[in-house]
Protein backbone atom coordinates (compact mmCIF):
# COMPACT_ATOMS: atom_id res chain seq x y z
CA UNK A 1 0.00 0.00 0.00
CA UNK A 2 1.85 3.03 -1.22
CA UNK A 3 0.23 6.77 0.40
CA UNK A 4 -0.19 8.81 -3.37
CA UNK A 5 -2.31 5.81 -5.57
CA UNK A 6 -2.67 8.49 -7.89
CA UNK A 7 1.24 7.91 -8.85
CA UNK A 8 2.27 5.99 -11.72
CA UNK A 9 5.11 2.87 -11.32
CA UNK A 10 7.47 1.55 -12.73
CA UNK A 11 9.03 -1.85 -12.28
CA UNK A 12 12.26 -3.87 -13.71
CA UNK A 13 12.02 -7.82 -14.14
CA UNK A 14 14.96 -8.83 -11.04
CA UNK A 15 14.76 -12.54 -12.11
CA UNK A 16 12.20 -14.91 -13.92
CA UNK A 17 11.75 -18.83 -12.83
CA UNK A 18 9.26 -20.80 -13.32
CA UNK A 19 6.50 -20.50 -10.13
CA UNK A 20 7.99 -16.78 -9.40
CA UNK A 21 8.29 -13.59 -11.15
CA UNK A 22 10.44 -10.93 -9.42
CA UNK A 23 10.00 -7.38 -9.83
CA UNK A 24 11.71 -4.37 -8.12
CA UNK A 25 9.47 -0.61 -7.96
CA UNK A 26 11.75 1.37 -9.42
CA UNK A 27 12.27 4.37 -6.54
CA UNK A 28 10.30 2.81 -4.24
CA UNK A 29 12.95 0.50 -2.20
CA UNK A 30 10.02 -2.15 -2.90
CA UNK A 31 10.02 -5.21 -4.46
CA UNK A 32 6.83 -7.46 -5.47
CA UNK A 33 6.63 -11.24 -6.08
CA UNK A 34 4.68 -12.56 -8.16
CA UNK A 35 4.12 -16.72 -7.69
CA UNK A 36 1.95 -19.07 -10.11
CA UNK A 37 1.56 -23.01 -9.54
CA UNK A 38 0.14 -25.31 -11.91
CA UNK A 39 -1.21 -27.30 -9.14
CA UNK A 40 -4.66 -28.10 -9.47
CA UNK A 41 -5.18 -28.86 -5.78
CA UNK A 42 -4.45 -25.59 -3.98
CA UNK A 43 -4.79 -24.94 -0.59
CA UNK A 44 -8.20 -23.00 -0.32
CA UNK A 45 -8.68 -20.37 2.05
CA UNK A 46 -12.24 -19.69 3.46
CA UNK A 47 -13.26 -15.82 3.00
CA UNK A 48 -16.66 -15.95 4.57
CA UNK A 49 -16.84 -12.74 6.44
CA UNK A 50 -17.61 -9.27 4.65
CA UNK A 51 -14.76 -6.46 6.00
CA UNK A 52 -16.72 -4.29 7.92
CA UNK A 53 -13.96 -1.29 9.85
CA UNK A 54 -16.69 -1.37 12.83
CA UNK A 55 -16.89 -4.57 13.26
CA UNK A 56 -13.50 -6.01 13.61
CA UNK A 57 -11.69 -7.95 16.01
CA UNK A 58 -10.21 -6.29 18.70
CA UNK A 59 -7.13 -7.99 17.07
CA UNK A 60 -7.89 -6.79 13.64
CA UNK A 61 -7.98 -2.53 14.20
CA UNK A 62 -4.67 -2.40 13.09
CA UNK A 63 -6.20 -3.29 9.51
CA UNK A 64 -8.65 -0.63 9.53
CA UNK A 65 -5.94 1.75 10.47
CA UNK A 66 -4.27 0.71 6.90
CA UNK A 67 -6.72 -0.08 4.52
CA UNK A 68 -9.77 2.59 5.60
CA UNK A 69 -7.69 5.14 3.25
CA UNK A 70 -7.46 2.32 0.52
CA UNK A 71 -11.01 1.33 1.08
CA UNK A 72 -12.27 4.44 0.76
CA UNK A 73 -10.05 5.83 -2.31
CA UNK A 74 -10.43 3.07 -4.63
CA UNK A 75 -13.43 0.71 -3.30
CA UNK A 76 -16.53 3.27 -1.74
CA UNK A 77 -18.63 3.47 -5.26
CA UNK A 78 -22.22 3.58 -3.99
CA UNK A 79 -23.54 2.61 -7.50
CA UNK A 80 -20.66 -0.38 -8.03
CA UNK A 81 -20.18 -1.61 -4.39
CA UNK A 82 -17.36 -4.17 -4.24
CA UNK A 83 -17.15 -6.00 -1.37
CA UNK A 84 -14.22 -6.50 0.38
CA UNK A 85 -13.65 -10.73 2.01
CA UNK A 86 -11.60 -12.25 5.04
CA UNK A 87 -11.45 -15.05 6.74
CA UNK A 88 -14.20 -15.71 8.81
CA UNK A 89 -11.70 -16.11 11.98
CA UNK A 90 -10.18 -13.50 14.14
CA UNK A 91 -6.41 -12.59 13.05
CA UNK A 92 -3.98 -13.88 16.10
CA UNK A 93 -2.67 -11.15 18.38
CA UNK A 94 0.69 -11.39 17.04
CA UNK A 95 -0.33 -11.47 13.47
CA UNK A 96 1.84 -8.46 11.12
CA UNK A 97 -0.39 -9.95 7.98
CA UNK A 98 -3.84 -9.89 6.97
CA UNK A 99 -5.91 -11.48 4.12
CA UNK A 100 -8.12 -9.71 1.83
CA UNK A 101 -9.60 -10.28 -1.13
CA UNK A 102 -12.17 -7.80 -3.01
CA UNK A 103 -14.60 -9.78 -4.92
Amino acid sequence: VFKDVTASMQCAMVESATNREWMRLVGRDHDVYWWTTKDDEKAELMLDREYDPGDLFPSEEWVKDLFEPVRLALFDDPLRPIPILMPDNALPETAGVAYLVAS
